[in-house]
């Protein structure tokens, strides 16, 4: 393990420790419910020309893309609502017995984003190169817009949620660090880094939930890379459920009903 992996351990050893400042029993009961009941406020952000376009530029986003940008900032957004509904948190939390919190909650969706952006970076052509990487940017953003407006139900306190959200910044950047060595190096490295990121290192984790994960990811990843580019394009995309390799349909239908009725 390298010394910069030891420290990235170090850091989410230390972030658990702390509770991330949201780690608040039962908050399920307000926070893991549809983003269309929660209608948060990335679905008012519509892109707005000058605004937008700075608020990119400040995220290291200065290229030209193919697609106009209000249609790839549309896409962003239910990309966004994909990951958020495709992230069944009270399945993951019964099957792999996560704490109901907020932090537990939030690492099963930045799971989810990060396959997406794994796809993104992973495209078959370079053409569309800056049309991924604004895709990237905006569904990050949306992410943490969400996540400020879920939280917000939790801590009233300004100042404490923003240190909580910071805090859960760094979580998430080391858990992404962590992810990326995974996927490129192989099952034993991914699994690893699933067990201490989204199973808290536990030491009662049984074997064949590691290798339930470590399927889950290889399964998801390679179903993104088989759907077009312009399905990504046009932000209708889907995640396969825990144990089947086949598309939930009925959840499908509910996730479309949700984009289409989307601003």
């Amino acid at each position: 393990m390298s010394s910069t992996t030891r420290s990235i351990c170090r850091r989410l050893s230390y972030l658990h420790r702390a509770k991330l400042s949201l780690l608040l029993p039962t908050i399920t009961q307000k926070l893991a419910i549809s983003t269309a009941q929660q209608k948060p406020g990335w679905m008012k952000d519509k892109f707005s020309g000058g605004r937008v376009e700075s608020l990119i530029k400040q995220m290291g986003f200065h290229g030209l893309t193919v697609h106009d940008k209000e249609s790839l900032e549309n896409a962003s957004v239910k990309l966004y609502v994909s990951c958020s509904e495709y992230s069944d948190f009270q399945l993951f939390r019964k099957r792999f017995d996560l704490e109901d919190t907020f932090s537990a909650w939030a690492d099963i969706l930045n799971l989810h984003m990060w396959m997406l952006a794994t796809r993104f970076n992973n495209s078959d052509t370079e053409y569309f190169a800056n049309d991924f990487e604004f895709l990237r940017a905006r569904t990050t953003y949306h992410m943490w817009v969400d996540i400020d407006k879920r939280a917000k139900q939790i801590v009233r306190a300004t100042k404490i949620r923003k240190k909580s959200i910071r805090a859960l910044s760094d979580h998430f950047l080391g858990v992404v660090l962590l992810y990326d060595e995974g996927y490129q190096t192989d099952d034993k490295v991914l699994a690893g880094a699933l067990w201490k990121c989204l199973l808290q290192a536990r030491e009662d984790v049984e074997p064949k939930d590691l290798l339930s994960l470590v399927d889950y990811v290889h399964r998801n990843l390679h179903h993104l890379k088989s759907l077009s580019d312009d399905q990504f394009f046009s932000g209708y995309v889907s995640f396969l459920p825990l144990d089947s390799d086949k598309p939930d349909v009925e959840k499908g239908k509910r996730v479309q009903s949700i984009l289409t009725a989307l601003p």
